[in-house]
């Protein structure tokens, strides 16, 4: 969903702009920012939805992490679960994101010395979970089957 509120700030701006060397840019621009987000969510993923208080607890509750747990979060979005988890003690926690604005906010949010996790920019598709003890994921019934 940030993808496309992004996408139609940038294609609207374009309308203000005369230039033709800045509305190259803005094309450009809102292919690499909303492109891949966009198709991750028209292609069976979800649009990026913050994770409520009460279902992060959920989460939390329900997974009952140990610290040796491989954890991983199909589509992490803005890496709050993966920040939750790493904060519950588990040392191996990554979260996937396809979604650029995402995963800028996500890895902003991780640059504090206390934020535990990993966020990676990827296509979780095309990974090897063979390993992992535990997989979160908030996804849309299409990818879910």
């Amino acid at each position: 969903m940030l993808e496309v509120v992004l996408l139609v700030f940038i294609l609207s701006a374009t309308f203000f702009v005369t230039n033709s060397y800045v509305l190259w840019g803005l094309f450009v621009l809102a292919v690499l920012v909303a492109f891949p987000g966009v198709m991750a969510m028209f292609s069976g993923g979800a649009p990026c939805v913050g994770t409520t208080k009460g279902r992060l607890e959920s989460i939390l509750k329900l997974g009952s992490f140990r610290g040796s747990d491989k954890v991983y979060d199909l589509g992490s979005g803005s890496g709050r679960v993966v920040r939750a988890v790493a904060d519950g003690g588990v040392r191996d926690v990554v979260g996937f994101e396809l979604s650029l604005p995402a995963y800028f906010y996500s890895r902003f949010c991780s640059v504090l010395p206390t934020v535990g996790g990993k966020i990676k920019f990827s296509n979780f598709w095309k990974k090897d979970f063979s390993q992992a003890d535990a997989l979160i994921c908030f996804l849309s019934d299409k990818a879910m089957l």
